[in-house]
Order: C-alpha cells, then structure tokens, then sequence
C-alpha cells in the first residue's frame, strides 16, 4: 500500500519503520524543517522492549536499565514498590530514555526506502477510494503546495493532529483535569525510579544515563492559562527529600 505518515516523532518513525519492512511504500513528513532534541524522559516497560528486540532494534545502548520502581508518600514514608530486577528473566528490562536519545536511536533503523520530507505540513485531506492529501513544503525560502493520494495515511502529529483535524467529524479534546511540568535535573545519586504522592500533587524522579534525572510534577487543577512557575511551585513545597531538593535545582 502507498502510504503517508503524519508526523516524524517516536510514532512517526517507529510506524513507518515497520510498514516498509512488511511491504509498504512510506512517505514520512514532519513540519519542522529538520529533528532536533526536544522534550524530557520516556519509559518504556518490557513489553514495549521485548517487541522492539524480537524487530531487531537493540535500545539496550541507549537507555538506562531502571532497578526498582518506588512510590512515597509526600513526607518520604514508604508506600509501595516494584523491583524490576527480579522480575526481568521472566518480563525483560525496563528502561528509561531522554525522548531525544530515543528518537535518535529509532532514526537510526528508519530504512532508506522510506521516503521522508522535512518541513512538510498537511493542508487538506479528503477521503474517498483514496486519500487525496494537499501537503505543503518549504525549502530555502520557497513555499510550495502539493497534491498527493494515498491508500492509507496515518496520523501521528501529536495532541493537535492536523490528521484529526481533517476528519469530517473530528473528535474534541478531553482535559485530564492536571497539569503536569516536565524538566531534567542533575542526578544526586537516585538508584531508583520514584514517585511521591501528595494530596492533588505528585512527583517523579527517573534517572537516566550520564547522571540526569528526568522529573515530572503532577497539580490537580481547573483548565486554566498556565500559572506563574512560582505560583505552581507552591504546590509541590511539602515534599519531602529527594524530590524537594530536586524540585528546587531546576
């Protein structure tokens, strides 16, 4: 089938990886005119891991093998708790990612039959016997629309999908109902991945290579402009160590 892939993120890439390997003639588009490092940390469980090895994709270089996952109360009193360590003959590993590291080790394996396009947006998209697509692409100045058609195009653009947005009755957007800020910090020394949970308020720390922790902090919250990080921060103050300090080093 002739195919067209919406987006060029870890989606994107991956999607149109496997395609071409069953048979697919892929274009992929992305609209930034070229990748780069964008975003924080990803984990991706055993499940994930075991399908991407038996594909032949070896990620074991490029993440980092998470031991025990733990969950704290806010005060640092103990929860619950998973070791991944003792589970993996039977599962598989577990690791953690900077999203740019993975990215990068997904393009890697992105075969060269498949047809990519930077700086490419889709402007249109009508569907019938085939899916007539208005693509546009911008190259050194020049601004130029294109029509296409495809058998199939999948849409892997992201929260505001251009794809879902072309559909004749495209689904609205539901708010979880929290806001969630993610950053990287330095590594003070965590062995482990944690969470800590507090009341409408959680903190994640997961380290990942070269001494780097991925952090997310979770606010239950009314959809609302974001607040003044100050103002946010508030939420998170009764945390107690690791995550406070963290928290402040960023």
């Amino acid at each position: 089938m002739n195919t067209l892939v919406v987006g060029g993120g870890i989606a994107g890439v991956l999607t149109a990886t496997l395609l071409h390997r069953i048979g697919h003639t892929v274009t992929l588009i992305e609209r930034t005119p070229a990748f780069a490092p964008v975003g924080a940390g990803i984990i991706l469980a055993a499940n994930a891991i075991s399908v991407l090895s038996a594909l032949g994709i070896d990620l074991s270089a490029d993440g980092h093998p998470m031991r025990r996952m733990l969950v704290r109360a806010a005060d640092g009193s103990w929860a619950s708790g998973m070791d991944l360590e003792k589970i993996r003959d039977q599962v598989g590993p577990v690791y953690s990612f900077h999203r740019a590291e993975l990215h990068a080790a997904l393009q890697r394996h992105l075969p060269a039959g498949v047809r990519l396009m930077t700086g490419t947006t889709l402007e249109g998209l009508k569907i019938g016997e085939e899916v007539h697509v208005r693509l546009r692409r911008r190259e050194a100045g020049a601004d130029d629309a294109d029509g296409a058609a495809f058998d199939l195009v999948i849409g892997a653009d992201g929260l505001h999908s251009a794809v879902r947005a072309a559909l004749p009755d495209p689904p609205a957007l539901r708010y979880s109902g929290y806001g969630c800020w993610r950053a990287l910090a330095p590594d003070p020394g965590l062995t482990d991945t944690l969470e800590c949970w507090g009341r409408g308020a959680r903190v994640g720390l997961v380290p990942l290579r070269n001494r780097r922790v991925y952090l997310f902090l979770v606010h239950n919250a009314p959809l609302q402009p974001a607040p003044a990080w100050e103002q946010s921060l508030a939420a998170f103050a009764p945390f107690a160590d690791p995550c406070g300090p963290i928290i402040a080093s960023i």
